[in-house]
């Protein structure tokens, strides 16, 4: 099973963790940890290549995570909101096609 836990304050999200394998198909072959591996992988790219923010990053084998340590400029607040905005909507739609494979969480921090 792959758990994401979804972190948000105030609104905007400020982690995603993700981890497990999802076993839907052996190794090399398991398109559910394939996809997730693929969104998680392009936005943490996107994450550093198209905006000025900080970021703890780690990816891993059955492992993701990221936490924004900094937003930067007031322009990339939006990119980086939207970026992550797109990698959840990514993840729960996978979920909504394997229900058996992937579980979301969200919380929220209290101010």
């Amino acid at each position: 099973m792959i758990n994401v836990e979804i972190l948000k304050k105030d609104g905007h999200i400020t982690s995603i963790a993700v981890s497990g394998h999802a076993s839907y198909a052996p190794y090399g072959e398991d398109i559910v940890c394939s996809g997730v591996s693929a969104l998680c992988q392009a936005c943490a790219e996107s994450l550093t290549e198209l905006t000025a923010g900080k970021f703890d990053i780690h990816l891993g084998s059955g492992d993701f995570y990221i936490t924004v340590t900094d937003y930067g400029i007031k322009d990339d607040v939006i990119k980086i909101n939207t970026l992550l905005d797109g990698l959840v909507i990514g993840l729960k739609s996978i979920k909504e096609s394997y229900p058996d494979y992937v579980k979301v969480k969200e919380r929220r921090m209290r101010r």
